[in-house]
């Protein structure tokens, strides 16, 4: 099928046509319907305003500025908001929709937009960014809303540029709507670990690339871009063993082969404005800092910085887009030629859009949440996502961003559908069957899961984890995945397995290749979880550092749903999950809270 594209979008490596490019291949190797095709390959909205802002000598200048929604089936739109001199609606619409894949891959319920002004920020004063700011909402004010389309920061834009936001749309409404916006300060309702959350999920997909048997244990690491997302997931993957070698920013670049110290370098730029000069690093270009020889080479920066020019000269095993659309998808067949392991954005850095949801789940609700429960959840929810995406990988002998994109449009080559069997095009849903033992039938597309109907019904659940795991459905359409998290693991009494993980998430699951339930161990150490490692019912495990562990051992009794409620729910009784009782070192049993949570996703 052949998609036309506008003069405009033409022009050579069009960002857009990269992103429809990259959704072509994987709509190709699934087979997906020409018409879905035509639908999920344009924007459904773009709006573009050309507006005055009163600078501080009074002149007036104009801007121009952008907000483009490329697809809203699966709710709101949501998408950040960037300043910079080099926005075009092109950019715009490659980055709306890469938001809908990403918001897809990790399972919230929005759709992709963005936004942007084009402006050098760096050129106003603080007045004319606030007045540029609030024109700009105004704006976009008949686009936006709390159940209509959330901004978020992106380039450039910060707390402060969400507040004038918020503030703006509040006014003309009329009263505070803290779920207008989300990466807001935390005094008018932002979300703890907001800040961190691009930069820490990059960090949990590179981790969760152990399967691949890759250890992060004094692995070096280049880091380009030590902006926010950058220099965030800089400071984590040191603290997880691994070393940072060389960071850029827009000004300059440095490299240490023995390893920096991202927190020193962090002070520095706060300090100077640049990480250049930085005591003890010796300068280093943009296209020399790609090249450098690494493990890890995480692009943070802006697009199109891999291209088939610099690829085959890329030294690192793995590359983990921390930013958008840094990889052309000429340099991703040189990269996948090479064995390069590519951890694509839509996976990488969406733990920015995972915690925004978070953000405004707890706007809409009033109820705040810990930062150890944000990162928690986050870690959740990017874990699965990685191996959600790698297993289609496998399944499908693509590439990683070939198989996110699969998983996040999710329809089967097997299961052709027509735009016309949808509501609104990407909203199409398959309705399958799974008998007991039985295999998942696909995913809904754009990656949505179905829960129990509204009608009601039954969701019977036979649990043994010692021997099997069978989900049974009974008049509630597919259910494919479910996961239960036991809150607060005690070691035992009187010191006896001092050291155990005081937080076991339990994940059981049936994906695409049928793969059996795990249990997933974790360490959490000061809000950083620290995975042990997948388990299998009845494996042994140690918990970090070697003190403490036993025997995974756990029965989930059989429960049944009656009428849900939204989010549909049911509460399961965990039966025993114990320390192994004949470890010869006389370890005790762990005490385990008597009812675990299970949410089943609408």
């Amino acid at each position: 099928m052949v998609v036309e594209l506008r003069d405009e979008q033409r022009h050579e490596q069009s960002l857009f046509a990269i992103a429809v490019e990259q959704f072509q291949i994987a709509a190709e190797r699934m087979g997906l319907d020409d018409n879905l095709r035509r639908v999920l390959s344009v924007c459904q909205h773009e709006y573009t305003a050309n507006f005055p802002v009163q600078m501080d000598d009074g002149s007036i200048r104009v801007f121009t500025g952008h907000r483009i929604q490329h697809n809203i089936a699966r709710g709101p739109a949501k998408g950040g908001i960037r300043f910079h001199q080099d926005v075009t609606p092109d950019e715009v619409r490659a980055l709306a929709m890469w938001m809908t894949w990403k918001c897809a891959v990790v399972g919230i319920p929005f759709g992709g937009a963005k936004g942007g002004v084009t402006v050098n920020p760096k050129l106003l004063s603080q007045g004319e960014l606030e007045n540029l700011t609030r024109r700009f909402t105004a704006e976009i004010g008949i686009l936006i809303g709390p159940y209509k389309d959330i901004p978020a920061p992106d380039v450039n834009t910060n707390p402060q540029v969400m507040a004038w936001i918020m503030d703006t749309y509040s006014m003309q409404q009329g009263y505070s709507v803290p779920g207008v916006v989300t990466g807001k300060p935390l005094t008018i309702g932002g979300s703890e670990g907001r800040a961190e959350a691009t930069g820490r999920g990059t960090v949990y997909t590179i981790a969760a690339a152990k399967l691949r048997g890759f250890d992060l244990e004094g692995a070096k690491v280049v880091v380009q871009g030590f902006g926010n997302a950058g220099a965030v997931a800089a400071t984590l993957i040191g603290q997880l063993g691994a070393t940072v070698v060389a960071v850029n920013d827009s000004t300059a670049g440095i490299y240490n082969p023995n390893g920096l110290d991202p927190k020193a370098v962090l002070r520095h730029k706060q300090e100077t404005g640049t990480v250049g000069g930085f005591r003890g690093a010796e300068p280093v270009s943009n296209a020399e800092l790609l090249t450098l020889p690494c493990d890890i080479l995480i692009p943070a920066a802006l697009e199109k910085q891999i291209t088939e020019r610099n690829a085959g000269e890329i030294k690192a095993s793995i590359v983990a887009e921390a930013a958008n659309g840094p990889t052309t998808p000429e340099a991703d067949l040189i990269l996948r030629s090479r064995g390069v392991f590519l951890i694509p954005d839509i996976l990488a850095n969406a733990g920015g859009v995972t915690v925004s949801y978070f953000e405004w789940v707890q706007a809409l609700q009033a109820f705040s949440w810990t930062e150890r429960e944000v990162n928690s959840r986050l870690r959740n929810i990017m874990d699965k996502a990685f191996h959600d995406v790698h297993a289609t990988a496998e399944k499908y002998d693509v590439d990683m961003r070939t198989a996110a994109l699969i998983t996040a449009v999710g329809a089967s080559p097997t299961r052709r559908r027509s735009a016309g069997s949808t509501r609104s095009g990407a909203g199409a849903q398959g309705r399958g069957r799974q008998g007991r033992g039985g295999a998942n039938a696909p995913p809904a597309p754009l990656g949505g899961r179905l829960g129990p109907p509204a009608s009601g019904g039954a969701l019977g659940l036979d649990l043994d984890l010692q021997d099997h795991a069978v989900l049974r459905a009974e008049e509630a359409g597919d259910v494919r995945d479910f996961d239960a998290e036991i809150g607060h693991v005690e070691p035992g009494r009187g010191g006896a397995g001092e050291g155990v993980a005081d937080d076991l998430a339990l994940g059981v699951e049936r994906d695409l290749l049928g793969h059996r339930p795990h249990l997933q161990v974790a360490d959490d150490l000061e809000g950083q979880l620290l995975p042990l490692g997948v388990r299998r019912v009845g494996e042994p495990f140690e918990a970090l550092g070697g003190e403490g562990g036993g025997r995974v051992l756990a029965r989930l009794e059989p429960v049944a749903l009656e009428r849900p409620v939204a989010p549909p729910a049911v509460r399961l009784q965990l039966a025993d999950v114990h320390g192994d009782r004949a470890d010869p070192a006389g370890r005790r049993p762990l005490l385990v809270d008597e009812d675990v949570a299970l949410d089943v996703a609408r």
